[in-house]
């Protein structure tokens, strides 16, 4: 469980900003630059910013973590996998700002900054970009979408005039009440735990209410009506305190969403498609559906 990781673990997986020119991405020679916002937001690519399809990552952590080893190792062997399906893919990984730095809804604008960045300025059309996000990740992918569908009231509209090509919610964290049954049945085999969750949660709202951007579980389901992307992939690790509520919040989207799949994967922790590379697992099943529905959507 999280709180039994030692200081000496997390320095490996959620050890520091990203940098310019260290750590993995330089290690394994990937093609890798620095845009920064007009508001002072950072996203790195990963790959070559020439490519037509672009994967707009954001990373988990529960807001308070920076990304670690195994995000970038993650997103290494998606690029290898898409370029041995004979499709050119980059990523553009959002640097938000944890909530430390900055509580909500901050991360969201981020979020959006960057979309209209690439829609705008690198003039990529919505079919060729693809939202990802893991645990907290899939919590600002979810609230990206809330936001394009419905205004943030803080922050600026931002127009998508077809649907985007496709997202991948990988261990979303769709609700920070912790009374799931799952909560309790897996609390001995997750490397989440319930105290942790509550204190990140509380961190990353700061002074705000809670509302639907932040939980979206507690959408009512015709706010996804007219949900501004193609196939939705939802991933949940039938071992985690998450899978509960993921799976309700996936039957809510299908509800109004005919393009959602839902894979719970048995014996599979949270997150486990990350966390494979901190443990030395082998592939996990999680990191083979991601990796096989992603080629499958960057074909169509």
């Amino acid at each position: 469980m999280v709180e039994t990781y030692s200081v000496r673990s997390y320095a490996w997986l959620y050890g520091k900003p990203f940098t310019k020119g260290s750590g993995f991405v330089s290690s394994h020679s990937l093609s890798e630059n620095t845009i920064t916002l007009p508001d002072g937001t950072r996203a790195h690519w990963i790959g070559d910013p020439a490519a037509e399809k672009v994967l707009l990552f954001f990373h988990g952590g529960g807001y308070l973590l920076y990304p670690g080893q195994g995000h970038f190792q993650l997103l290494h062997e998606t690029l290898r996998a898409a370029e041995q399906q004979g499709t050119q893919l980059a990523v553009l990984f959002l640097s938000y700002d944890i909530s430390l730095q900055a509580p909500y809804p901050r991360q969201l604008q981020q979020a959006s900054a960057l979309l209209k960045y690439t829609l705008t300025v690198l003039r990529r059309e919505p079919e060729n970009i693809f939202l990802t996000g893991d645990s907290a990740g899939g919590n600002l992918a979810i609230a990206l979408l809330s936001h394009i569908l419905h205004p943030h009231p803080q922050i600026e509209a931002i127009h998508v005039p077809t649907k985007l090509g496709g997202a991948a919610l990988l261990s979303p964290w769709v609700t920070f009440n912790t009374s799931s049954g799952s909560m309790r049945s897996n609390q001995y085999s997750d490397v989440l735990n319930v105290a942790a969750l509550e204190k990140w949660a509380t961190l990353f709202k700061g002074l705000a209410t809670s509302d639907q951007y932040m939980e979206p579980l507690s959408a009512p389901e015709d706010w996804w009506q007219g949900l501004p992307t193609r196939e939705v992939l939802v991933i949940a690790g039938g071992d985690e305190l998450f899978v509960d509520d993921i799976q309700n919040f996936a039957d809510q989207l299908s509800s109004v969403h005919k393009e959602v799949i839902l894979e719970t994967v048995p014996r599979e922790a949270h997150d486990h498609l990350v966390m494979e590379f901190f443990l030395k697992e082998g592939r996990t099943r999680q990191r083979e559906i991601f990796e096989k529905w992603l080629c499958r959507a960057l074909r169509k």
